[in-house]
């Protein structure tokens, strides 16, 4: 009975696989946290910055609307730009909008800029 041959490089490339699979379940984990933790802020918020709880919830709202919504998107990106540069590529990308949104959301005092940032992170309920 003969053996069909393994190609080289098949376990490197398990390897990544796994390893890519467990930085999305981190991704997950981080991200569920912050859903999980929202309504924490929504009343510090509203104290500081006098807005109404339908207005900070709308922030929430587009947060994951876009999150789930724009997945089939980031696929087909990552799809159309192949499986070696396509994930790193849209995971780079992820981070730099997730660093965007914290710095801008850490600064905003503008319920439209809350609702334009790219992640609606909490902002301190210190006011400004």
């Amino acid at each position: 009975m003969s053996q069909s041959p393994t190609p080289q490089g098949v376990a490197a490339s398990n390897g990544k696989r796994w390893a890519q699979l467990a930085l999305g379940v981190a991704c997950m984990v981080l991200i569920a946290n912050f859903q999980y933790g929202w309504t924490l802020f929504v009343a510090p918020m509203q104290k500081a910055h006098g807005w109404s709880a339908a207005e900070v919830q709308i922030a929430f709202s587009i947060f994951v609307a876009l999150e789930t919504w724009l997945t089939p998107l980031e696929g087909w990106i990552v799809d159309l730009v192949g499986p070696r540069r396509g994930p790193p590529y849209m995971i780079a990308f992820g981070g730099v909008m997730v660093a965007i949104g914290w710095t801008v959301n850490a600064e905003t005092d503008s319920i439209t800029m809350r609702y334009l940032a790219p992640a609606p992170m909490p902002v301190s309920a210190a006011p400004p």
